[in-house]
Formats: structure tokens, C-alpha cells, sequence
């Protein structure tokens, strides 16, 4: 675990020294992170609850299996 926190600090410290980034952008992209991770963790167990014990679990599930099959023969492009 380790070693990828370093690759992340490493790519943000790069990004901000060769000027793709200001310091600015970089922070507000953490923050924005940490929000979408903080409103994960309080509708994941939700979102399991419908799909898995829904009445629309099997369609759903059906569904995805099916978009999985197209774009592993690249049906899209």
C-alpha cells in the first residue's frame, strides 16, 4: 500500500511542477475525491440492497452480463 500512496503523491507533485495543475486545482480535486467517497460509503450498502434482493436484481444483473458481452466484442464501435 505503500508504494501506490507514493506513485499518487509522486503524480500529483509532477502534475503540479511541470504546469498541467496549479495547487488550487490539485486540492480541489482531493476534495472533490473525498466527497464522492464519502457519499459511496453512505449509499453503498443501498445500492448492494436493491440489486441483490430488488425485484428488478435479475434484470439488472442480466442487463450488465449483456453490455459486458458487447463491448468485449466491441459491438459499440
Amino acid at each position: 500500500m505503500k508504494y501506490s500512496d507514493d506513485l499518487v503523491y509522486l503524480k500529483l507533485a509532477a502534475r503540479i511542477y511541470l504546469g498541467m495543475h496549479s495547487l488550487t486545482d490539485v486540492v480541489a480535486g482531493i476534495g472533490f475525491g473525498i466527497v464522492i467517497l464519502a457519499f459511496w460509503l453512505v449509499v453503498d450498502d443501498h445500492v448492494d440492497a436493491f440489486i441483490v434482493s430488488g425485484k428488478n436484481g435479475t434484470s439488472i444483473h442480466l442487463s450488465a452480463c449483456v453490455l459486458q458481452i458487447l463491448e468485449a466484442r466491441k459491438v459499440w464501435h
